[in-house]
């Protein structure tokens, strides 16, 4: 009888959002696997990604095997929801986590750097992922089918949303540069700008025309690190049949961000002004082959405000940075730090159940008055079996090669001018 009534109250709860037009979906990828990098420090299991095989180390580094969380897909749980409020509008939700799946904590890359500020350990890696609940998306929207939608909340950015579309490994943490970096990933110049707290998103459609302003709005006098600085994004695309085309620019204004080195306990907290663009491009071969391109230049400036940021910013994104790290504006006798990212690749699908995907990467770091020239090129490749669409099971390798004055200026200790990282993973979608 229990059992009768309880499906009975089930059924009508479910009739009732059936009949309200409204769905609540708890959803998420869990992403765990091993992996094998020639050049580190130990893994952390704070790190959303576990290992980092972008910036440059130490050539005295051991090899690490590791097992690793998000190497194709960061691992995250969310909720969701819509509700129809007829005649073409909706209300909408999203909630979501990132988490470290082997030790089961929520990720946090900026306290890895900051544990790191004293003395060596393990890993790190700055980003905007710093221990929030929702530290990937948090936001509420109203979407009409004719005035487009509006989020307002903790959004990502559009740049971010572009390399996700537009990276020959679709995103991928540890087997492609820009899937892995938030500064050339997504947040045109600053991994912290690739997520936006205290923001209003604006997207629509018009025919094959896409097109979106993004606002982050700014307390420039908080001593939250996260709070104090100002975005404006615009984006906007093409997407006819088999082509697509898509440009995002932004202008940021004093936003902290994390500096840090994997080869000396060298930790900062700069305070600048950004700015930059992203050009990608996709185009569909045949129905098995698709090419994906793309450019992006960014530069970092100093600061619009003048603030006394050193006594100002108290904490980085809830986490005091007393004796760890000092905040200090970009140093205006440095010039600009420019850097420009370009990369190619094609995925080929040979079965309904196999795909492989390849990419090559070339990030240049041009000189400045503070830093000498260093590049960034690596070559990968991802192959992935779907055994049903939810679960699959992929192998990655990235080849990595530094090269510039910047190698010699920071030594000791030796630089490593290669790296490769190569593992396993599987992939659950829920």
């Amino acid at each position: 009888m229990k059992k009768s009534l309880l499906a009975l109250a089930v059924m009508s709860m479910a009739t009732t959002f059936a009949h309200a037009d409204t769905t609540v979906q708890l959803y998420g990828i869990l992403d765990e696997g091993f992996a094998h990098i020639e050049h580190s420090l130990p893994a952390n299991d704070q790190f959303a990604f576990s290992l980092n095989p972008y910036n440059v180390t130490a050539q005295n580094q051991s090899s690490v095997n590791a097992l690793v969380s998000g190497g194709a897909s960061m691992s995250r749980w969310g909720i969701q929801g819509n509700e129809d409020l007829g005649g073409g509008m909706k209300t909408f939700f999203k909630l979501e986590s990132a988490m470290n799946l082997g030790s089961g904590q929520i990720a946090n890359n900026g306290q890895t750097v900051l544990n790191n500020a004293n003395s060596l350990s393990t890993i790190s890696g700055a980003a905007a992922i710093n221990g929030q609940l929702f530290s990937r998306a948090a936001y509420v929207g109203l979407g009409d089918a004719t005035w487009g939608s509006i989020e307002l909340g903790r959004t990502t950015a559009f740049s971010f949303d572009q390399t996700s579309e537009f990276d020959p490994l679709h995103g991928s943490g540890l087997y492609s540069l820009i899937g892995f970096s938030g500064a050339t990933g997504g947040g045109l110049g600053l991994t912290e700008n690739s997520r936006l707290d205290n923001s209003l998103k604006y997207e629509n459609k018009i025919g094959d025309v896409g097109f979106g302003l993004q606002y982050k709005i700014a307390n420039t006098n908080s001593s939250e690190a996260d709070d104090v600085g100002s975005v404006l994004e615009g984006m906007l695309s093409y997407k006819s049949g088999s082509f697509s085309l898509e440009a995002t620019a932004s202008q940021a204004k004093n936003t902290p961000a994390l500096s840090f080195k994997l080869f000396t306990n060298d930790v900062g907290l700069r305070v600048s002004d950004t700015s930059g663009y992203m050009l990608t491009a996709k185009f569909e071969v045949t129905p098995q082959s698709t090419v994906r391109a793309g450019i992006e230049r960014t530069s970092q400036s100093t600061p619009s405000s003048s603030n006394n940021w050193n006594t100002q910013i108290t904490n980085y994104y809830g986490m005091s940075i007393a004796g760890l790290v000092t905040a200090k504006a970009f140093d205006p006798t440095w010039g600009s730090a420019v850097v420009t990212t370009a990369w190619i690749g094609e995925g080929y699908q040979f079965t309904d159940k196999f795909t492989l995907d390849a990419g090559y990467y070339n990030i240049n770091n041009a000189a400045n008055n503070h830093n000498d020239q260093y590049t960034i090129q690596a070559l990968s490749m991802m192959a992935d079996y779907s055994f049903t669409k939810h679960t699959d099971l992929y192998a990655g390798l990235m080849l990595a090669h530094y090269s510039g004055e910047y190698l010699v200026q920071q030594s000791p200790p030796t630089l490593a001018t290669r790296n490769a990282i190569f593992g396993t993973g599987l992939r659950v979608r829920f």
